[in-house]
């Protein structure tokens, strides 16, 4: 910022951030000759504080003494900020561990609450005053459910499960949640289309995007303001996007619209949003993490998402999600938990002793013949003197064996057996693939009665 006049006129205390920082480096300087590498915050002209390494070397006349001094200045500013980017990015992935890990024995804690729940409601008439306590620990259960799923979800180690869903329908779960965290000052306006038709996406995932968008529709809303939530079917040319440099093939797409009366954004801006690390707000007040994460779960279910915006007159997010020719037959095959009843031989393989033993007791109470198993070196031994096992239902994170490798050793031991695996946290990359690919069966935990028992039936009958 400043010109070589300015220079010229000025002492280079002027270029101290710190002014008192000078005397100590000329002090070194004249007692211990050149500096290399010194680190001092210099400012701009308009005093904007950089990050900068000095190197400094005395200049002295004939007769020994120092006449001034001379060195180069290195702007680090945009290097230091990359450190600091790189640190919050390695500190996020180790809080991601943490919560990866805290999720997984969690899971199976709640899976235990939620497992007994249920069986203790099936035995209690509903006038019993313990039904509705029985009730409210359900629910308490599921409601902790969601909150490692939240974990899950940071960690980036959760299970990404496609499914067939209505946006409509998870908007509509989700509107009193939208509601209670915007708050009382901005108007919120939830617009389904009617005879919306499904799409394949993540339900957690879709949560997640929305309640991000929300978020940052109220930051952008001070004042108070207006939020609008809308669904709309659309039909789609092919290449619709491609002026956002998108290449799209034609066809039928859902629409959902988030639009905000804020503050808005230019168009340097919106240009780089969805990169990492990139935020808006003040220091301290967001991590430029929310709408890169946003663009990762759209991408990583095939969708599209777009920003429209201008300063002072608002934003708005579109999100197109093509519509699924998927049926669902699972939910055309699911019954009640009466009818979910078999007489197979079950293996189950879970080193957490309580839910091991809960489900052993609940499949057994609907026909199987059960083999309880507690890691996988365990499974090993005992299948050796059974004769047809006709599945295997597998925890993933296990100690010295994982279910992934006794998985692989018992389809060479037992082709025969078909396989579930079960967890809340996967940090193994092959094993998360097979499962979105749906090359393998897997049961989220925490998983309540009606979901283990149907999918039991679903691999056994296909």
């Amino acid at each position: 910022g400043f010109t070589g006049k300015d220079i010229s006129l000025a002492t280079t205390i002027d270029l101290f951030a710190n002014p008192e920082d000078r005397a100590g480096i000329i002090s070194q300087v004249e007692q211990k000759g050149p500096v290399t590498g010194l680190e001092v915050k210099f400012c701009k002209k308009n005093g904007t504080p950089l990050d900068c390494l000095l190197s400094l070397s005395p200049r002295r006349a004939e007769n020994g003494s120092i006449k001034g001094f001379q060195g180069i200045i290195r702007d680090e500013t945009h290097k230091k900020e990359l450190e600091v980017q790189f640190f919050q990015a390695q500190k996020m992935e180790s809080i991601g561990t943490l919560a990866g890990g805290v999720a997984h024995d969690f899971n199976n804690i709640l899976s235990v609450i939620i497992g007994n729940s249920e069986i203790s409601l099936e035995d209690t008439n509903k006038d019993d005053p313990v039904y509705e306590i029985l009730e409210e620990i359900l629910t308490a259960g599921k409601r902790g459910a969601s909150l490692t799923r939240q974990l899950l979800a940071f960690s980036r180690k959760q299970v990404i499960q496609p499914d067939i869903v209505s946006m409509n329908t998870i908007l509509k779960n989700l509107e009193k949640m939208i509601k209670r965290m915007i708050g009382e000052d901005v108007i919120i306006k939830i617009l389904p289309a009617p005879d919306l038709k499904p799409v394949m996406a993540d339900i957690g995932q879709m949560e997640q995007v929305i309640m991000n968008l929300a978020v940052n529709a109220r930051d952008a809303m001070p004042k108070g303001g207006s939020l609008t939530i809308e669904t709309s079917q659309m039909e789609l040319p092919e290449n619709y996007f491609i002026s956002f440099g998108v290449k799209t093939p034609p066809g039928s797409f859902v629409m959902m619209a988030i639009t905000d009366t804020g503050t808005g954004m230019d168009k340097a801006t919106q240009k780089r949003i969805f990169e990492p690390f990139f935020t808006t707000k003040a220091k301290g007040r967001g991590t430029g993490l929310g709408l890169s994460t946003v663009y990762g779960i759209i991408k990583q279910n095939k969708g599209f998402i777009f920003v429209e915006s201008q300063l002072n007159k608002g934003t708005v997010f579109k999100i197109f999600f093509p519509v699924t020719r998927e049926e669902q037959v699972e939910k055309k095959i699911i019954g009640s938990i009466s009818n979910m009843d078999g007489n197979e031989t079950l293996m189950v393989v879970e080193d957490d002793e309580t839910l091991r033993k809960l489900t052993c007791r609940l499949l057994k109470s609907r026909g199987y013949t059960v083999i309880e198993a507690i890691d996988g070196q365990d499974a090993l031994k005992k299948s050796q003197h059974h004769g047809t096992i006709h599945l295997m239902l597998t925890d993933i994170v296990m100690p010295e064996m994982s279910g992934n490798d006794l998985a692989a050793a018992m389809s060479a031991m037992r082709p025969e057996t078909k396989l579930i695996y079960m967890s809340g946290y996967i940090d193994n990359p092959v094993v998360r693939q097979s499962i979105m690919g749906k090359q393998v069966e897997f049961i989220q935990k925490p998983f309540d009665m009606k979901t283990l028992l149907t999918r039991v039936r679903i691999v056994l009958d296909h």
